[in-house]
């Protein structure tokens, strides 16, 4: 080193400390190129799983497989074809199998996460790229995804497509599910032959076509990437059609062996019934009944045995091995069905060789039997049968006998028609039957014809007469009659006649000529008095409940005085009309009550409530009254009916005086339970007291007892309320003279109702009690600002509705009489106004307009600028008619369309309701007068005595008279300084104009005036603003 010169050294260290930092730069990149190297990894991976699933999706849509790459079995869904694996399953398979290649790729070890590498990071935290979240935001693996997605599910529709083929085998997967061989074996063991043989041959063959179709099944069909599979659907088809199959063949025979011994028992019956041997009549015809039933039934046997035989046929065609036992049944219903033909014919001739002696036996009978009947025809017609002096009982006692052989008879009668109809002769009519019979009917209905009216008449005859119904014996006679002339019609057409049915024709027809008059006195309206006449009027005696018959009144031979009877009984009849009517008036009114109801919160205090109930039924009732006293039957009942008419005359009367009464008292009472009234008008409020005791008591004693015609009948009642009601009109009279002089005492008082002046009247030691009438009385005036302790009474300032205050000048005292301190307000008001008035006059010519708008109330601000634009034209006018200056009133316009300018500027500012409303009323008004300048200008107007300028309202302040003066044209009136609170003015228009000059001419010459014109268009409100 010492060799070295210094040169070489100094250049060494130069190179060293070059190496040194270019270590240091290189050790500097390490960590970036560490993460290069993870970058470069990470993007492989990426590579590797993006083009690997695009070489899947490449084998999905062209897969090297011809028979498909997934195996899927077909089945029978719900409406449509299913299959196992479903698409569903695949979709999540193969999404499964694509997270799963990004799960393995993001389980590759990072070189930024080793340890090694960890000392080359000193940055904190390594963070790099998320290979998973890389892939699956990845537009391509997306798309991979999607599109795989949709090639399965195309390749599941081919499927689907593929897949209805197998539709026609549903039937069969149905009847699997659906069959019940235990109802299906009950069925054709209790079906018809024919059935049965027709059901098991249409279903073994349907199950036979059914192995047929399933044998041809196709097990595979592939699309694209899918084998369907119907080799699994076959498996479970076919032992649904064979096992079926098995248990009809098993049916089958088991029913075909329950037939044929069934056939063959039917058979050696009907053979065993042929070969009988009868002797007797009945027994031959039997017989012959037998036989033809067998033959008729033959054909069908015979076709319920080949039946049998068919499905034992079916069996061999089946395959069917049939026992030993089972053929010889099918050999003998064999043999057995070919010679039943030849024991039907064997049987046939037997009866056809014994049929003419049976017939014979036949007709003898039957001779017999009309003989027997003739003799029991005779019996009939003759005897105690036609005896009417018989008593009924025993004889339809033996009737009934009669009645009874006659039925053995026709037993036995239709009997012999059905063996002639058997033998196949001639039958017998049995007329004589028939005609016995018919008569044997009619005498037994004659008999308890006569029977029951005796019975029925005796009763009627026995029973006390009062108690019978003649309606409704009326109407059974009636009914009665009508049948018996049946009867006698009927006996006439035979040529006969009946003297049973003769006598009670006779019988019923003598009662029923007595009926009329026994109805009559039937009449459940006859009293006592009537029936007093009546057995005066027969010469018998007659005394209070006494008891007669029927048998009695016509041995009292009423017949013979029908007339009479029949008035009497009209009469009684017309009056129990009457007395129901009346007993009708007398419940209802018993029934009646008033109803009373508590006055106002006074629990012990009554009135009458609503009494339309009781006037509705007092004019029912008095018309009701007038009808009876109208009719002829009124005799009997006359005073009574008289006696209620009274009553509820009464009770009109009575109730117009009580309602007028009680309208009055409460109106009164309320007036006069005040203690200032009272002190007012002491002598009215004592004769009050009096009445008032008088009422409360009445209607206390009302309340207890409340029934109308008890209250009304009280002695003197009606004098008493006339009386009272007599005295309520003098005080009312009085307190209305009262009233009048307090409205004299005080004019504004007219603009009240008597109810509100006497609210004010009955509150005088209440200054507070005339706030809520003061805008009655003052059109402003919405109440009084009062003092506070010792100045309670003393009122302080008004107060309008928009919230205006207008304190007094001078306040006046509430104090004595209410009419007397609302006239010193009212004086304190005119003198009020009239001092604030002259001070804003004083004030317009030294105070900025600004502040001259709200330090004064509105109506004197109103005032004194109408004032001051009536002298400002007049002195303009005055200087055009002297000359001095030509453009006076025109420069005058100008300055006051200038002062308006100010308004409108002042009226965007920030300002109080009050204040705001000020501005608007002077508004309108200035506004007309800039118009009426304009006008003026216009017409060339320049003498003050002008028509144009004397028609205009115009203000002056006179000095003469220090006041304020309104002129128009030649009238002239004092401001009236009535307070009128910070009200809006309306609009003026040129008919405004013309309506006030012809008001203010009207006013001038002590005359008054209203105008007139349609609804709404502002007539009030044009009088209300010019009287402002």
């Amino acid at each position: 080193s010492k060799s070295k010169s210094m040169a070489a050294a100094k250049k060494e260290a130069a190179d060293r400390a070059a190496a040194v930092r270019q270590a240091q730069d290189e050790a500097q990149m390490l960590s970036d190129f560490i993460r290069l190297t993870d970058y470069m990894a990470v993007s492989a991976c990426y590579v590797l799983v993006v083009e690997t699933a695009e070489r899947f999706l490449e084998g999905l849509y062209h897969p090297r497989q011809k028979n498909g790459v997934w195996l899927t079995s077909v089945d029978f869904g719900p409406g449509q074809m299913s299959f196992s694996p479903s698409l569903d399953y695949f979709h999540s398979a193969i999404g499964a199998m694509l997270e799963g290649m990004v799960t393995t790729v993001h389980a590759v070890p990072r070189l930024l996460y080793m340890r090694q590498f960890k000392p080359y990071f000193t940055m904190g935290r390594v963070e790099g790229p998320d290979i998973s979240k890389i892939v699956r935001q990845s537009v391509r693996f997306e798309r991979v995804q999607r599109e795989a997605d949709e090639c399965l599910a195309d390749d599941f529709e081919r499927a689907t497509q593929y897949s209805q083929i197998f539709e026609e085998y549903r039937v069969i997967h149905i009847f699997g599910a659906h069959w019940n061989f235990d109802a299906y074996a009950e069925k054709q063991a209790t079906a018809d032959v024919s059935e049965t043989f027709a059901a098991f041959k249409n279903d073994t063959g349907q199950l036979n076509r059914w192995n047929r179709e399933l044998d041809r099944m196709k097990l595979f069909g592939p699309e694209r990437n899918l084998l369907i599979d119907s080799k699994t659907l076959k498996n479970a088809l076919m032992p649904v059609t064979t096992g079926a199959l098995d248990k009809c063949r098993g049916l089958l025979l088991t029913v075909a062996r329950d037939r044929a011994t069934n056939s063959l028992q039917e058979y050696t019956t009907k053979m065993r019934d042929l070969s009988e041997q009868p002797r007797s009549l009945r027994d031959f015809s039997d017989h012959c009944e037998i036989v033809n039933l067998v033959k008729e039934e033959a054909a069908e046997l015979d076709e319920r045995a080949g039946q049998v035989i068919e499905m034992y046929e079916l069996l061999d065609q089946l395959d069917v091995k049939i026992p030993a036992s089972d053929s010889v049944k099918k050999d003998n219903l064999k043999e057995t069905r070919e010679t039943f033909a030849d024991k039907i014919a064997e049987a046939e001739e037997a009866v056809k060789s014994k049929m003419a002696g049976f017939a014979s036996n036949l007709d003898k009978s039957i001779n017999m039997l009309n003989e027997e009947l003739m003799s029991i025809l005779g019996s009939l017609h003759s005897g105690d049968y036609v005896d009417p002096e018989q008593d009924p009982k025993e004889v339809l006692d033996k009737l009934a006998g009669v009645s009874e052989t006659l039925a053995q008879l026709g037993e036995k009668g239709e009997m012999y028609k059905q063996m002639q109809e058997t033998f196949k002769v001639p039958a017998a009519e049995f007329t004589q039957l028939r005609d016995t019979l018919a008569v044997c009917e009619a005498k037994i209905e004659a008999w308890q014809r006569l029977d029951g009216w005796n019975e029925l008449h005796d009763g009627w005859k026995s029973a006390d007469f009062k108690t019978l119904e003649m309606e409704d014996i009326a109407n059974e006679v009636a009914v009665l009659h009508k049948d018996v002339h049946k009867m006698v019609n009927k006996a006439a057409k035979g040529g006969q006649t009946d003297p049973v049915v003769d006598k009670l024709k006779d019988s019923v027809e003598e009662f029923k000529e007595a009926l009329p008059v026994l109805q009559d006195l039937g009449n459940k309206s006859m009293q006592e008095r009537h029936w007093n006449k009546v057995f005066n009027r027969l010469n018998q005696p007659f005394f209070p409940d006494q008891i007669f018959t029927m048998e009695q009144l016509l041995r009292y031979d009423v017949l013979s005085h029908a007339d009479f009877i029949g008035e009497t009984s009209a009469t009684a009849s017309g009056e129990y009309g009457l007395e129901q009517l009346l007993t009708k008036i007398r419940r209802s009114w018993a029934d009646t009550a008033f109803v009373t109801i508590n006055n106002r919160d006074a629990t012990d205090v009554w009135i009458l409530g609503g009494v339309d109930e009781i006037i509705v039924n007092l004019e029912d009732s008095q018309v009701s009254l007038q009808t009876i006293l109208a009719s002829r039957f009124v005799g009997g009942i006359r005073a009574e009916v008289e006696e209620w008419e009274k009553k509820l005359g009464l009770l009109s009367e009575i109730l117009d005086e009580w309602l007028a009464f009680q309208r009055s008292w409460m109106y009164l009472e309320n007036i006069f339970s005040a203690e200032d009234i009272q002190k007012q008008l002491p002598a009215e409020a004592s004769k009050f007291i009096k009445i008032d005791k008088f009422f409360k008591d009445r209607m206390r004693k009302c309340n207890e007892s409340p029934n109308v015609i008890g209250q009304v009948t009280v002695p003197k009642l009606l004098e008493t309320f006339l009386d009272a009601n007599k005295q309520l009109d003098e005080i009312q009279k009085s307190l209305e003279d009262y009233l009048e002089t307090k409205r004299g005492s005080f004019a504004r008082f007219y603009f009240l109702s008597n109810d509100e002046l006497l609210e004010i009247l009955s509150q005088t030691r209440d200054p507070h009690a005339v706030q809520p009438h003061l805008m009655k009385c003052f059109d402003a005036l919405k109440k009084l600002t009062f003092g506070d302790g010792d100045d309670a009474n003393q009122m302080k300032a008004l107060n309008s509705a928009e919230g205006e205050v207008v304190p007094f000048h001078k306040p006046p005292l509430a104090e004595g009489a209410v009419e007397h301190w609302l006239m010193g307000m009212q004086t304190a008001m005119v003198s009020t106004l009239y001092t604030v008035s002259k001070a804003c006059l004083e004030a317009l010519s030294t105070m900025d307009k600004k502040q001259w708008y709200f330090a004064f109330p509105a109506a004197p601000v109103i005032m004194i600028g109408c004032i001051e634009w009536t002298l400002g034209v007049e002195d303009a006018l005055a200087k055009l008619r002297d000359g001095s200056d030509k453009g006076a009133l025109l420069q005058y316009n100008k300055d006051w369309i200038s002062s308006i300018q100010g308004m409108v500027e002042l009226v965007r500012t920030q300002l109080t309701p009050l204040q705001r409303g000020i501005l608007a009323a002077k508004l309108v008004i200035d506004v007309h007068a800039r118009d009426t300048v304009d006008a003026m200008c216009a017409m060339g107007i320049s003498w003050a005595n002008d028509f144009e300028w004397q028609r205009q309202l115009r203000y002056y302040w006179e000095e003469e008279a220090d006041d304020c003066v309104i002129r128009q044209t030649n009238t002239r009136f004092l401001y009236g300084y009535e307070y009128l609170g910070n009200s809006m003015r309306l609009v003026i228009t040129p008919l405004t104009d013309k309506c006030y000059m012809t008001l203010t001419g009207a006013l001038h010459l002590g005359m008054g005036g209203a105008p007139a014109g349609p609804a709404g268009t502002g007539k009030t409100e044009t009088t209300k603003d010019l009287a402002k």
